[in-house]
């Protein structure tokens, strides 16, 4: 059995967490899809690879079906201050390392300023560059 890893993120907001996890790809090089990404009120029981129960717990679970491979679930747990760690396999930590979750908080913050750029009558223009940075520039409409 594989031991999970929990990883503290600054992420808060819920739907700019799914709306970012879609942006990302998963271990078998597919675009992760929202239909695939599970919500929960009260945290669930995450699975390995066989579909046993794990004694971790997420309130937005990715099914290891979608993960890729003879994977296990990936979990976020909502923290008490709100934020979400991140619960990823020892065996996943293959795909899902540090460099995943790094692009997840890039897509993360693009979702969040996307959005409040909008709110407030801004305009966002994107430049992707190829070491993976973003650069946004927001204009007034």
């Amino acid at each position: 059995m594989s031991a999970y890893a929990e990883y503290r993120t600054q992420i808060k907001d819920e739907e700019a967490l799914i709306a970012a996890l879609c942006k990302l790809t998963n271990r078998v090089g597919e675009s992760i899809r929202r239909e695939w990404i599970e919500r929960h009120e009260q945290p669930v029981t995450l699975e390995d690879y066989r579909g046993q129960p794990r004694p971790e717990r997420a309130e937005i679970r990715i099914p290891n079906r979608y993960v890729g491979g003879a994977a296990n679930d990936i979990g976020f747990q909502r923290q008490a201050d709100g934020t979400f760690t991140a619960i990823i396999s020892e065996y996943d930590r293959r795909h899902y390392d540090r460099a995943w979750l790094d692009k997840l908080a890039v897509e993360y913050g693009r979702e969040l300023i996307n959005r409040n750029a909008k709110k407030l009558g801004y305009r966002v223009t994107e430049t992707r560059h190829a070491d993976g940075s973003v650069r946004m520039v927001l204009t007034r409409r």
